[in-house]
């Protein structure tokens, strides 16, 4: 909520919105899993401030992690959705 109240709805934001999960449980569902988070927020972005330029929403699976998935820790920081803001420039 934080940082859904920090963006600006007009023609000079631009925003990402990228799932990712840990290594727990095959590719593929880890493929969807990380979609379905990142649509959700998204949805919630939208919801919150309705016009919002979310250009792209995307789902990189097990792929990129943040943290080492050998270790619960690394594993529940490898469970996220990263949300970039770029201020477009004219």
């Amino acid at each position: 909520d934080t940082l859904v109240s920090k963006i600006t709805v007009n023609d000079s934001i631009s925003i990402t919105v990228t799932g990712h999960t840990d290594n727990t449980g095959t590719s593929e569902s880890n493929q969807e899993l990380s979609m379905r988070r990142a649509f959700t927020v998204a949805g919630y972005i939208r919801d919150k401030k309705p016009g919002s330029n979310i250009t792209t929403i995307t789902g990189m699976g097990e792929s990129i992690p943040a943290a080492d998935n050998s270790t619960v820790a690394g594993r529940r920081k490898n469970r996220r959705v990263e949300i970039v803001i770029y201020h477009l420039s004219r």
